[in-house]
Order: C-alpha cells, then sequence, then structure tokens
C-alpha cells in the first residue's frame, strides 16, 4: 500500500471515530433527562425509586413533617388530622383514614391520584 492509501484509510476511520463519539454524546443527555425526573432513595429495605418533584403527596403519618418542608399533603389519616400543631394548615387536606381514624381506606388515596405517597 501506499502512503496515499493509508492516509485515506486514516482519515476515514478518523471521520468514523468522530461521528461515534457524537452519537454516545446524544444518548448521554437522554438518560441524564429520564434521570431528572426520578431519583433513587435509599432506604432501610433497599433503593426506592421515586419522582424528583412530584406535585400530588399523600401522607399516612408525616403530614407534618411535610408541610415542615413546605409540601402540602392531599391526604392525611384522621389521627394525624387532628394534631394541634398543623391544625392551621390542614384546611385542604382530605381524611383517608379508615372509620377508626387510624387505619388507611385505599379507595380514598386512589380517588386522589397521588404522584407519591409517604409512609
Amino acid at each position: 500500500m501506499t502512503k496515499k492509501q493509508y492516509s485515506y484509510i486514516l482519515t476515514v476511520l478518523l471521520a468514523f471515530s468522530v461521528f461515534l463519539s457524537g452519537c454516545q454524546s446524544g444518548q448521554k443527555q437522554t438518560a441524564s433527562k429520564n434521570e431528572a425526573k426520578t431519583r433513587v432513595v435509599e432506604t432501610i429495605n433497599g433503593n426506592v425509586t421515586v419522582p424528583a418533584n412530584p406535585k400530588r403527596v399523600v401522607t399516612i403519618g408525616y403530614a407534618g413533617t411535610m408541610l415542615a418542608f413546605g409540601i402540602k399533603p392531599l391526604g392525611e389519616t384522621g389521627k394525624y388530622l387532628e394534631s394541634p400543631y398543623i391544625k392551621d394548615h390542614i384546611s385542604e387536606i382530605k381524611n383517608i383514614g379508615g372509620k377508626d381514624g387510624f387505619s388507611v381506606s385505599v379507595e380514598k388515596i386512589l380517588k386522589l391520584k397521588p404522584d407519591l405517597i409517604v409512609s
């Protein structure tokens, strides 16, 4: 092979590698957009994938904590809605408790269509 053929092959390989590197950077951007929609939270029972910015949150026992973080839950059990510490902030929070105020009504939770349930 001549020098001209070597340079031609080298040019084609270089162009092909630049093309492949451009394809890979597009895939990384797509992956980072998907990661922005969810995040992984480490718990005692293993990792849990949750929405990054949930808009509709239902809590079971954590209404006060959510309110402290600036998140107004859609629903909470009756027992925790009776707390005197959060009584001024619960006007729009639905009671998702059962008849006893402690148990949870799954039907009431599903009617609220939450993005995230914290229990």
